[in-house]
């Protein structure tokens, strides 16, 4: 009888989605889309181990090889801290005490300093998108209106997909260079991909904070001046 290799699927704060088999960590690509069967390959490709020798683990309980990742929320995010361990159920509504809550009535949290950094865009002048690849299009929409951070993105391009694809369809829209752009992600893959159109990448590690975004306008203006 073939061994049965446990594998436990998490996110990984630095680095995005991961895995964790015999005690150490692989990156791994997982889109919201991606069947559970469809991650086991990438467990195959990375680590050698066939997808009927593995076992799909996710808070505790084994993962059903027809469910996505979008089923199990592994997503994640910049403005607000939702990791996979956190279970967060949309529909979402604001309570009488002013507090975004699911519909467990667990109140939903953003990173401390993002209003501070929108509200800083906005007083710079600088229009601001939104670009996610997310499958939860309906709940990460519900939420900017909910936190009133509709009026701060002039574009929206919330749908699953490529971080490129987002990317280009805001140049036709705008106009603007990709030159002129600076993108914000706490996902290196996306940085990876993103920067090779031309845009300032800045790698999110630990939430928007105030930190990050002048490091990002520095940055952007290095490159503005050239070498």
């Amino acid at each position: 009888m073939a061994t049965r290799n446990t594998v436990e699927v998490k996110k990984c704060p630095l680095i995005g989605p991961c895995l964790t088999l015999t005690g150490k960590e692989i990156e791994i690509d997982i889109e919201p889309t991606d069947k559970v069967e469809r991650i086991k390959e990438r467990v195959e490709e990375k680590e050698g181990i066939p997808p009927q020798q593995q076992r799909l683990i996710y808070s505790g309980k084994q993962m059903n090889d027809e469910k996505t990742a979008a089923d199990y929320k592994i997503l994640d995010y910049t403005l607000w801290p939702f990791w996979v361990d956190t279970n967060v159920d949309p529909p979402f509504h604001k309570s009488s005490d002013g507090t975004v809550r699911d519909s467990r009535g667990q109140i939903i949290r953003l990173y401390p300093e993002v209003p501070v950094v929108l509200e800083r865009f906005r007083g710079l002048g600088v229009p601001i998108a939104a670009a996610s690849r997310t499958g939860e299009t309906k709940a990460a929409n519900q939420l900017l209106e909910l936190f009133d951070f509709v009026r701060h993105f002039v574009h929206r391009e919330i749908y699953p997909g490529s971080k490129v694809a987002h990317f280009e369809r805001l140049q036709q829209k705008t106009g603007v260079p990709f030159s002129q752009m600076i993108f914000f992600d706490d996902e290196k893959r996306n940085i990876v991909d993103v920067s090779k159109l031309g845009v300032t990448c800045i790698h999110v590690q630990n939430g928007m904070s105030l930190q990050t975004l002048t490091q990002g306008l520095e940055t952007f203006a290095k490159a503005q001046a050239g070498p």
